[in-house]
């Protein structure tokens, strides 16, 4: 099949240069060589440009269509961004178009597919966006337009049950199936014995990460080390600046920066476990970083994607903030990290691999 996936991070994560990129465009080099594997013809369309600021990179087939740099507030999707979105893909003639995330490109890729007679699927990127949370993040031009997107959508393809399940009420027509993210890369070194030194947090610095939690649990925990790797959003909500701030004023904590993707799973291999503290999440890239690695995921309710972490036994998941303190430091004092280490990795080779799901993803559209 030829398929065409719209994101405009995906130059930025080829490039590598250190520029922070959400989970959609890391998850979609995973799907990506799933399917290159499979001998399907994947290109990813993106802005004006890319091709040479990405350079001499050929493993990624990129089709420039959208000019960020000009036009006016509103105007500039009906002036000019529309008809070069229109052109590009009209060009590439793919079968299906695929567009992750909640915005306005949403609803304007799925109007142009329609034009063109072109399927178009909806990947699901976070539980708010199917649920009445995605009301409050975006504008109302954007959220008209993702609603409209939703609408016209072929196919829908969630991350977990629980997206399925508001979706499904929505559109109860509608092609709608659940797909975990893939992972590359999947290799283990039964060999390999290294010393586990500290808590692992990695994230942007915005709300939906919850750095308050992590404070609170950074300061009650003083004699364990904590090691976060992340980027402040230039969005940053006000609280989350000042846990950041007293985060790193303590003792215990170390900043890494933000961490290139090849560095990720070095990171986590020295800890005890990745602790997550999101206010919500997906299905989040670092669990699956995390578990290649053997290394569990402690978190809480509000994150444990269809009950995997408890299911499988991929971690320890609370019923509150209040008590991961307690949970960490028993888990670390008694060694229990270690039991972890093959079932995570046997759990995230079976069912993540992008062969795998990527054959399944293109069964779901066929």
């Amino acid at each position: 099949m030829k398929l065409l996936y719209f994101d405009l991070e995906f130059p930025y994560l080829i490039k590598n240069d250190g520029t922070p990129t959400g989970g959609a465009a890391v998850e979609w080099e995973s799907w990506i060589e799933g399917f290159d594997n499979l001998g399907h013809d994947i290109q990813v369309l993106t802005w004006s440009g890319a091709h040479k600021f990405i350079g001499n990179n050929k493993k990624y087939k990129i089709v420039e269509g959208i000019d960020l740099k000009n036009g006016l507030p509103i105007l500039k999707w009906f002036t000019h961004r529309f008809a070069k979105l229109y052109r590009a893909i009209s060009n590439t003639k793919p079968d299906v178009l695929i567009k992750e995330c909640a915005n306005a490109y949403t609803g304007i890729l799925a109007i142009i597919a329609k034009l063109l007679n072109i399927k178009f699927l909806y990947r699901v990127a976070n539980d708010l966006d199917t649920d009445n949370r995605y009301k409050k993040k975006l504008s109302l031009f954007d959220r008209k337009l993702y609603e409209i997107g939703l609408i016209l959508s072929d196919y829908i393809v969630c991350q977990n049950q629980y997206q399925y399940n508001n979706l499904i009420k929505k559109f109860p027509k509608k092609k709608i199936t659940i797909l975990y993210n893939p992972i590359k890369n999947i290799k283990r070194d039964e060999k390999e014995e290294l010393k586990k030194e500290y808590i692992a947090w990695i994230g942007i610095f915005q709300y939906q990460k919850n750095l308050p939690a992590l404070l609170k649990i950074a300061e009650t925990l003083p004699n364990i080390t904590f090691k976060i790797a992340g980027k402040e959003d230039s969005g940053i909500d006000k609280k989350s600046l000042e846990a950041l701030n007293k985060l790193k004023s303590l003792n215990n904590v170390n900043f890494v920066g933000f961490l290139k993707r090849e560095k990720v799973k070095n990171f986590l291999k020295s800890s005890y476990l990745l602790l997550n503290t999101s206010h919500f999440e997906g299905f989040s890239n670092t669990f699956l970083e995390a578990w290649t690695v053997g290394v569990p995921v402690i978190s809480t309710k509000n994150v444990n994607p269809d009950g995997l972490i408890t299911k499988f036994s991929l971690g320890i998941i609370a019923k509150n903030y209040y008590e991961l303190p307690k949970i960490i430091s028993d888990f670390i004092s008694s060694n229990k990290y270690k039991s972890y280490e093959k079932k995570c990795y046997d759990y995230v080779q079976k069912n993540h691999d992008p062969n795998y799901l990527a054959q399944k993803f293109i069964f779901f559209i066929k």
